[in-house]
């Protein structure tokens, strides 16, 4: 999945706190992927996806689910495989 800002998107970052969102995704993936991976995924998530956001209740929620599927199709390999 590419991460490409949506036309308009401009506004400022929405102030979310990463650090657990990072932790949970790292749970998620059992350790498999870089700590540093997962942060810089989820600042350009947060930055490119929800920059405009209003409402951020429920970011950490998306954050993680977009954040697991991104890196998850990243460790296939091109026959659909996990490596």
């Amino acid at each position: 999945m590419a991460c490409e800002p949506r036309p308009g998107a401009g506004g400022t970052t929405p102030a979310v706190e990463l650090s657990p969102i990072t932790d949970k995704v790292l749970h998620s993936l059992q350790g498999n992927v870089p700590r540093a991976r997962i942060e810089a995924l989820l600042t350009e998530l947060l930055a490119q996806e929800f920059s405009d956001a209003r409402v951020t209740a429920f970011l950490p929620v998306f954050l993680h689910k977009l954040a697991c599927e991104t890196l998850r199709s990243e460790s296939r390999g091109a026959d659909g495989r996990a490596r």
